[in-house]
Order: structure tokens, then C-alpha cells, then sequence
């Protein structure tokens, strides 16, 4: 239908793999596949935004999980770990007693939180 109403006013429809290599269009033709290509974008971003925004409210998990977090075996939902909530938890207490950050990873350390490892001992 799109094709018919473009031939009677002497256009062409064409993808937009075929204007990319249409030995036939010149670069005049450049500033309107750059014009289509922003549009496209806008489309795709209007798409992605709504698919986060159903994820969201159906509260499935998007991105990487936060400290003290992990991806639940449902693959959609967060679940604690319980490891690194122990470890939040003694930062929370260290730093309520007025201990400095480095004294916090001292202590850490020594209680078996070593770094990038949950869990202690």
C-alpha cells in the first residue's frame, strides 16, 4: 500500500539497507537516512524505556544487583545474600562506633570478609 501511494507521486520506498547501498542515491540523499536513522533511535529508546517500565512495576530485577543482593533462581527477582548483609551490617556497626574507613577494611579483613569475598568465616 505505502509502495502504491509513493509510485503515484513518483517516490520509492526503500529499507534502510537498501538506501545504504543503492548505487542510485547520491549523497543528497545522506541528511534524510541521518534524519530516518534519528527517528529509528527515538523509536528503539521509546521501546526499551517501556520495557523497563513493565519490568518495574512487575518489580523484576533490571541491571546488576546491589550489595548485599543477588539475582533469585527465578532469574526475574532480587534475593539477599546472605554473606555480604553480614558484612554490611558489621560496616553499619563500625561506623556507628566513629571507626575510620580504613579501620573498617582492617577489621573486615581480620574477621574472614576479605576483599571482593562474601561471607567471612
Amino acid at each position: 500500500m505505502v509502495e502504491r501511494l509513493a509510485e503515484r507521486h513518483g517516490a520509492r520506498v526503500l529499507a534502510l539497507m537498501e538506501a545504504a547501498t543503492a548505487p542510485d542515491l547520491s549523497r543528497a540523499d545522506a541528511p534524510d537516512r541521518r534524519c530516518f536513522s534519528a527517528y529509528e533511535r527515538q523509536i528503539i529508546k521509546g521501546r526499551i524505556r517501556a520495557a523497563m517500565k513493565v519490568k518495574r512495576e512487575r518489580n523484576e530485577f533490571v541491571g546488576e544487583a546491589p550489595i548485599g543482593f543477588q539475582l533469585a533462581p527465578d532469574g526475574y527477582t532480587l534475593a539477599t545474600h546472605q554473606g555480604e548483609q553480614t558484612a554490611l551490617e558489621r560496616i553499619r556497626e563500625h561506623r556507628a562506633a566513629g571507626l575510620p574507613l580504613r579501620a573498617i577494611v582492617e577489621r573486615l579483613n581480620a574477621e574472614g570478609f576479605p576483599p571482593g569475598v562474601s561471607g567471612g568465616t
